[in-house]
């Protein structure tokens, strides 16, 4: 068993090396690995505390007297002269640098293709198209659709080398291979294969056609893009249907590799569609976006709800995934789960766009949100205060606040007041913003005596925020009745 230790140097020139100065550090590190004595040293120390954590979270004190310890240096430049003469006194030193990059991480990888052949049967040509590409060079393509069960044939599946030229396996329970499942398990569903799903891509060395006997055969392939779909065939064999069929595009390349990779690479280059993308002409978001133009003519302003790429905006806009952001913090109540922006459009959809939301809410929380941005770091703490979800933290306590005030709650679902007295709101957030960064630093630094404290950690974890959340808000009420402020004198104060 081994601990890795990494420690990476990024240079922006390609002319520049990294020296032997960067390895000492590396190894000064390492010292603190060599028995369970140091490792205690060094959670005593004021090390990067994001490391003690680590540490203490892998137990390595428990582990250190029984791993071999190696060491990492990983640069996308070279080692200098004495760089590399340092490197030789260490047999657990290791180099990640540009060379071996370029020798072991290829973006489409060069092993060759499937050596051999395979035969399609009863095949309908009168569908298909064949399109010479380059008739001097013998390169063409040819756009079929093809029966799934055919091609989990193809040789090199088993070992996975009929994907050698695909630069993605197999990423899991993904939603397109859900999706995918979804189609071949629901009989309804398999005829329409071809027009649900993109297709596979497969270059060959040689293609040869016979309309007579229906057949098309392929000499030495592989699969470029598609590797998801023929593998879902494969897992789904016994529910696989000879219904299923999917558009294949099949290209000659003969012994050119050049060509090759440029066909991996451009098949697979191609912005992904995701569930944000999916979403972004349903009826939920259709209908925000109609509500903020109907907001932009009642009152003379000027918004943008985004909710598609490509979307030509106006100077003051609003993304649909910062308001799924917004929402899960001032709706929800719930900033520790703003950095999984995926999920909002996913299986938290329903639960973040729901029919309650209007674009009314969103353009509050956007307010108060902008404003935080705005009154910057007030705390002397800058990493904390410019952190997203410290920020929406922030915007969750203010809107919890608000709600729970029937003083201000009764003002603040007006939208046609709230719009006039914006500015006011405004004055009366950076109030209560100012309140709240202070009354976090102090939770903060009270936190921050745990040796392995992290702001990021701290920040993402639902059961200290929902604590967190809880005790500022008390703490309001005890700031405002210490300064003999009641909630209608301080609206009195700004409004």
């Amino acid at each position: 068993m081994r601990i890795l230790i990494f420690q990476g140097k990024y240079k922006k020139n390609n002319d520049v090396t990294f020296g032997d100065k960067d390895l000492q550090r590396l190894a000064g590190a390492m010292a603190f690995f060599k028995n369970e004595e140091n490792v205690q040293n060094l959670l005593n120390s004021d090390a990067n505390n994001e490391v003690k954590a680590l540490v203490k979270d892998f137990n390595i004190i428990e582990k250190v007297s029984d791993y071999n310890v190696e060491m990492h240096f990983i640069s996308n430049s070279l080692p200098s002269k004495e760089a590399a003469d340092y490197k030789e006194n260490f047999d657990n030193l290791y180099f990640c640098d540009l060379n071996l990059m370029k020798d072991r991480y290829k973006y489409i990888k060069k092993e060759p293709l499937v050596s051999g052949t395979k035969t399609f049967t009863d095949l309908d040509f009168s569908k298909s198209i064949l399109e010479d590409i380059d008739s001097n060079k013998g390169i063409r393509s040819l756009f079929i659709v093809l029966p799934a069960s055919q091609l989990i044939e193809l040789d090199g599946l088993g070992d996975l080398t009929l994907f050698n030229k695909n630069v993605r396996l197999n990423l899991g329970n993904t939603r397109v291979n859900r999706s995918i499942r979804k189609t071949i398990n629901n009989t309804e569903e398999n005829l329409y294969f071809p027009i649900f799903h993109n297709g596979i891509s497969i270059v060959c060395e040689k293609m040869a056609l016979d309309s007579e006997k229906s057949t098309l055969t392929i000499e030495n392939y592989s699969v470029v893009n598609g590797a998801q779909s023929i593998l879902t065939f494969k897992a789904e064999e016994e529910s696989l249907s000879p219904i299923i069929r999917t558009l294949v595009k099949i290209s000659t390349v003969g012994n050119n590799s050049t060509l090759t990779e440029l066909i991996s690479t451009y098949n697979n280059n191609q912005n992904a569609i995701s569930m944000k993308d999916l979403r972004s002409s349903d009826s939920v978001q259709l209908r925000l976006k109609r509500e903020f133009e109907e907001i932009n003519d009642a009152y003379d302003l000027d918004y943008s709800y985004v909710s598609k790429a490509g979307e030509t905006i106006s100077h003051n806009s609003i993304d649909n995934g910062l308001a799924a952001q917004l929402i899960i913090s001032g709706y929800k109540f719930q900033p520790y789960l703003t950095h999984l922006k995926a999920s909002m459009f996913d299986q938290r959809y329903s639960d973040v766009f729901n029919r309650n939301i209007k674009a009314s809410d969103i353009l509050k929380y956007y307010d108060i949100y902008t404003i935080i941005s705005q009154v910057g770091d007030v705390i002397g703490n800058e990493g904390v205060s410019k952190y997203g979800l410290a920020r929406f933290t922030v915007l969750s306590i203010i809107c919890r606040y608000i709600k729970s005030s029937k003083k201000l709650m009764d003002m603040w679902i007006k939208t046609d007041q709230y719009i006039m007295d914006r500015a006011k709101w405004n004055n009366l957030y950076v109030y209560f913003i100012k309140l709240v960064w202070k009354l976090i630093k102090v939770k903060i630094e009270k936190e921050n005596k745990d040796e392995v404290f992290t702001y990021k950690n701290y920040f993402k974890n639902e059961n200290d925020i929902d604590e967190l959340m809880n005790e500022v808000i008390t703490n309001i009420d005890i700031q405002l009745d210490i300064a003999d402020i009641d909630i209608g004198k301080l609206i009195s104060q700004y409004f």
